[in-house]
Formats: structure tokens, C-alpha cells, sequence
């Protein structure tokens, strides 16, 4: 009966990967590029970390549903 509800926090995982994922690539080209790395790498990364971790939370089962 569990396998029939979709999973939560699927999403905000897949987005958040995706966001640690573009500011990672984004500042490690600006610092190969010889600029200076910009706050606004850290928020994608920082938010990414925040989205993944929310959609953990969010996916993990509780024990009275995996019965």
C-alpha cells in the first residue's frame, strides 16, 4: 500500500543537487578564469545544500508507515 504514494522531497532533492551542482561548476570556471570568487557562488551552493537537506527531511519514512 506504501508503494503506491509518491515519494516526497524527490523534488527538492533533484533541485537542490542541481543547484550545488551549477554553483560549484560556476565558481570553480570564475576562479580558473582569474576572478574574484563572488558571493553569489556561495548562495547557489548554500541554498542547494538547504533544498537537498529540506527534501531529505521531507522523504525520510516514519516507522509506522513502513508497516
Amino acid at each position: 500500500m506504501a508503494e503506491d504514494q509518491p515519494k516526497k522531497g524527490v523534488k527538492m532533492r533533484i533541485f537542490g543537487v542541481i543547484l550545488i551542482f551549477v554553483g560549484v561548476l560556476d565558481g570553480m570556471l570564475a576562479w580558473r578564469g582569474g576572478f574574484q570568487l563572488s558571493g553569489f557562488y556561495v548562495v547557489l551552493f548554500a541554498s542547494g545544500v538547504l533544498l537537498f537537506a529540506l527534501g531529505a527531511v521531507r522523504g525520510r519514512r516514519r516507522p509506522e508507515e513502513s508497516r
